[in-house]
């Protein structure tokens, strides 16, 4: 991705995230997940499956969970990811991979927040 067409966002403080100026950014949607995932406590581990930026996976490390993993099919996201976590001071861990191949630890939460949009429209 070229760094011009990359912003870089502080949706709160000292959170800091890399994005493509154009196409799919964060909304309110991870925030609002985040919360309700900790109403019942911080778990130990979570999986972000389909991290791409990696706002939720980075919501959840900043929160407390001590072992934050974020993957994604598209490799363009990661760099993006990482980048985000090492800005913010953060230890989560992001990957190119795919979730039905993807072996690793067991986690204690899988969380996902993907982008809504009708049937037939946007990237496959």
């Amino acid at each position: 991705m070229i760094e011009r067409e990359v912003t870089v966002e502080e949706p709160a403080p000292g959170l800091f995230l890399h994005q493509p100026k154009r196409g799919f950014r964060y909304s309110a949607d991870p925030f609002l997940l985040a919360g309700w995932l900790l109403e019942t406590g911080t778990p130990a581990s979570v999986l972000d499956v389909g991290t791409g930026s990696g706002v939720l996976a980075l919501l959840l490390a900043r929160a407390g969970v001590s072992r934050v993993t974020g993957i994604d099919v598209r490799p363009e996201w990661v760099p993006l990811a990482r980048r985000s976590a090492a800005a913010s001071g953060l230890s989560a861990t992001f990957e190119v991979a795919d979730v039905r191949t993807w072996t690793a630890p067991l986690v204690d939460v899988c969380v996902s927040n993907p982008p809504y949009l009708p049937r037939g429209r946007g990237p496959l």
